[in-house]
């Protein structure tokens, strides 16, 4: 890629501020945790790094050969590991440092064991859950586009049947085996998918989706809208719950996050020109590793903070629609929520306004390969 698809960096963006207010576990997580269906940001952000990944890495090996690209996705995985890693020492070290000087804190993280371990990758928690999963994805689109370079589809049906027979996988030989909230060898498709997709448009294919495609994608969103917000009831359509689950990805949320994949790409057009002009999006869209990771540490000591300066109660959704809350309380939360916003946004911006554009400032040169990071 000659330069940066801001309209991309934006959505990446948008990505992470859901992300943000959705762990923030407040009030405007009603609103954005699955809010058309059973998919919440995190799937979208997924899919996006997969295609992003085939487009800078995928599209180097494609013209400078195999072991360029493989050296750059290493270089990667290893960025990728050390904001893990200062994620973990600023949370987990800096809870067990409150609490050796006698702030009265106390968190089961807080202990040496469960620093190494999460340094040392050997289980994860949920606070540190994506980054790790990342790196495995990483590890697999290495494998992926070393093995189907040059075949797109083989690489799109491998992700799925890796999905489909994940349930039958001794648990074993699954990474992380129980610790992983979200089951790697399962939700690796949505990965494996957009790395797909990307690849197919490196190599100068255009994926368009049909109006009977989009039509059908359209029914079904409905249909998982309706589901979600309780307009209709799984047994009203003979469903089963099951098939949503979100740890293993049933296929019911596999297919509610295609259908909005397909709905994104039939919009596209339209959204495109607005997301390119919202800067600030763009702007930690583009340092988005720094902005996941500093969300981390913000949404982890915000509400160490907001549940220690004063008492509270969270409405439930059906309350809050009632208008029947404590108006102190929810005043509380979404001034939280803000805060959290307001803080990924001003910490990415220290750290994007000092990597990137010393980064685009440099003059050009064929030797270099400008573009997004994945």
């Amino acid at each position: 890629m000659s330069k940066r698809d801001l309209a991309l960096d934006a959505l990446r963006g948008l990505f992470i501020f859901i992300i943000t207010v959705d762990h923030m576990q407040g009030i405007i997580v009603y609103f954005t945790w699955q809010t058309f269906g059973f998919a919440s940001a995190l799937p979208g952000f997924l899919f996006l790094s997969g295609y992003l990944v085939a487009r800078v890495y995928g599209g180097l090996m494609l013209r400078r050969g195999v072991l360029s690209g493989l050296r750059k996705m290493a270089l990667r995985v290893w960025k990728i590991y050390l904001w893990h890693a200062a994620s973990v020492l600023v949370v987990v070290g800096g809870t067990m440092a409150l609490a050796w000087v006698g702030l009265g804190i106390e968190h089961r993280m807080a202990t040496l064991q469960s620093l190494a371990g999460l340094l040392m990758l050997e289980h994860l928690n949920a606070y540190f859950n994506i980054l790790p999963l990342y790196l495995f994805f990483l590890a697999l689109a290495a494998l992926l586009l070393l093995l189907f370079s040059r075949y797109p589809l083989l690489m799109a049906v491998t992700g799925v049947l890796i999905w489909a027979l994940a349930p039958v996988v001794p648990s074993v030989l699954h990474p992380w085996g129980s610790t992983a909230l979200l089951q790697p060898l399962s939700w690796q498709v949505v990965f494996t998918l957009g790395l797909a997709l990307g690849l197919f448009q490196v190599q100068g294919g255009h994926f368009r989706s049909p109006p009977w495609l989009t039509m059908i994608a359209a029914g079904l969103a409905l249909l998982f809208f309706a589901l979600r917000w309780h307009i209709l009831e799984f047994e009203d359509v003979g469903l089963d719950p099951g098939l949503f689950e979100r740890d293993a990805l049933g296929v019911g949320r596999l297919l509610n996050i295609l259908c909005l994949i397909v709905l994104i790409t039939w919009a596209w057009p339209r959204l495109k020109p607005w997301l390119e002009r919202r800067r600030l999006l763009v702007m930690v869209g583009q340092a988005s590793l720094a902005a996941f990771s500093l969300q981390i540490m913000i949404v982890y000591y915000l509400g160490m903070i907001r549940r220690g300066l004063v008492p509270y109660t969270r409405p439930g959704f059906q309350d809050l629609v009632r208008l029947d809350v404590d108006w102190p309380s929810v005043v509380y939360l979404l001034m939280f929520d803000g805060l959290s916003v307001f803080l990924v946004a001003l910490s990415t911006s220290c750290v994007g306004f000092m990597a990137i554009p010393l980064r685009f400032k440099r003059s050009p040169s064929p030797e270099r390969e400008r573009g997004v990071r994945a």
